[in-house]
């Protein structure tokens, strides 16, 4: 089933109903002077219909009274905001889109954010490390001002280790249940399970594998949640052995795409839950002497950079990834000012985006 949606407005629906981006979104509601005002105006007015929260600014000393009309600035802060991020890992296609938002963001808020990671789980299926995470999570809560994580655990401990000293938390993709109270950030992901798996049973596959990534992470539950509903819809059986479970890595692709394609009625179709799955399903196809999408179509979900540069490009679910790094370092910068922040999940819309590596099945 999919998590309940925050009725809480993002800088993303503010940009969508203005009709500019979220960049420009943060700007205006900063007052940035390279923001005219003819734009400020109707973001703010967008932001107002929509209920999104607008601090107020202090104009500057000015000449002109329209020129103070015009260009108000923000009261400059006391001290230095500084946000700590955990990543489970950075080495991946994810990341760096995630870490992108975040940067704009801290450029934008004139924050400084440090980033780390816990390392890979022990298992490739597996719960990671809580000892490892708490053990940095509780290091970089002492010394910053908050904390995101990203893919990563939150244990009801760590959450309310933070909440005693007052350092608020973000989550994106939680690699677990998230403990209630949790602001948590994600995409559309059971929406976006249905989106994939109805894109291939349209184009006429019934066999449609998927290679998830751990079995805990709750991006994972809720794209197959999606693929079984898209199926189910479809009249379809699900079939457990066309599922795979792995982590979301190139190496789990290729460990999946070989379980998968050796069984004795392969998929025509398999649905990867990250594009770096994707990736490592698509080399063991080549490798295997397989024609994508001419004897099997391949769909991921990210739509990071590498997906429009393979051969041939790779057709997956678009999730917003930088307006996620974005709105999670806008999220927890809010809590530290003291500002609404939702606890129950916020989700970004995913979209699909159709290229070169899915087609009807083959007639055999």
């Amino acid at each position: 089933m999919p998590r309940p949606r925050s009725n809480a407005p993002t800088q993303a629906a503010v940009a969508a109903a203005a009709g500019v981006s979220v960049p420009t979104v943060s700007k205006a509601l900063r007052a940035d002077p390279t923001i005219s005002a003819r734009t400020r105006e109707r973001v703010l007015a967008a932001a107002r219909q929509l209920g999104y929260p607008i601090r107020a600014f202090s104009p500057p000393q000015s000449s002109s009274e329209s020129d103070a009309a015009d260009v108000p600035t923000s009261e400059v802060p006391d001290r230095q905001v500084h946000v700590a991020v955990l990543f489970e890992t950075v080495d991946n296609a994810y990341a760096p889109e995630v870490l992108n938002g975040m940067l704009a963001a801290a450029a934008e808020l004139e924050i400084i954010i440090h980033v780390d990671e816990i390392g890979a789980p022990t298992h490739p299926s597996g719960p990671r490390s809580p000892e490892r995470t708490m053990e940095l999570a509780a290091r970089a809560a002492s010394s910053a001002d908050g904390l995101i994580l990203a893919t990563t655990p939150c244990s009801a401990e760590l959450f309310q280790y933070c909440s005693a000293r007052s350092v608020p938390i973000v989550s994106i993709d939680p690699a677990c249940a998230p403990p209630e109270g949790l602001a948590a950030l994600s995409a559309t992901n059971w929406r976006g399970g249905v989106q994939a798996t109805r894109h291939l049973l349209e184009l006429g596959h019934r066999r449609i594998g998927a290679v998830s990534g751990p079995s805990t992470s709750v991006p994972s539950v809720e794209r197959l949640a999606g693929y079984r509903s898209a199926l189910a819809e479809a009249g379809v059986v699900f079939d457990p052995e066309l599922v795979v479970s792995g982590r979301y890595t190139y190496d789990a692709g290729l460990e999946g795409a070989a379980t998968l394609l050796g069984r004795p009625e392969p998929p025509t179709a398999i649905f990867a839950l990250s594009d770096s799955i994707a990736f490592g399903v698509m080399a063991y196809a080549h490798e295997q002497g397989l024609v994508i999408p001419d004897q099997l179509s391949l769909i991921g979900f990210d739509n990071t950079a590498p997906a429009r540069l393979v051969s041939p490009g790779l057709t997956v679910i678009h999730q917003p990834l930088r307006d996620m790094g974005r709105e999670a370092v806008e999220l927890v910068k809010r809590a530290i000012d003291g500002g609404y922040v939702p606890g129950r999940p916020v989700e970004l819309q995913t979209s699909l985006v159709q290229r070169g590596s899915t087609a009807p099945p083959a007639i055999r």
